[in-house]
């Protein structure tokens, strides 16, 4: 944690790139420094800042996994790092 492992961005065509290996990266986004914040991990930015910023004013942390394939490894590494008392993982709908 801590560390710049890739970026991702989308083209002019539309497409997703990454550029690095995202390995066991993520993004996290909010107040990691409150213990009563609820914590999530999800696929995307989008959903995650909606969730952090928008739903809960800031006052949650939400982590990008970047892939629905991450979301345990994520949360997992998440758990270990900064303990927090739960962790749910929101997965997108199908």
């Amino acid at each position: 944690m801590g560390k710049l492992l890739a970026v991702q961005a989308i083209n002019p065509d539309g497409a997703k790139q990454t550029f690095g290996s995202m390995g066991d990266g993520c993004l996290v986004l909010g107040n990691t420094l409150d213990a009563r914040a609820p914590w999530i991990v999800a696929e995307g930015w989008a959903d995650c800042a909606s969730f952090c910023f928008h739903l809960h004013r800031g006052n949650a942390v939400a982590v990008v996994a970047f892939g629905a394939s991450r979301l345990q490894k994520v949360a997992e590494a998440v758990a270990a790092h900064y303990a927090p008392p739960r962790v749910t993982i929101m997965e997108d709908a199908p």
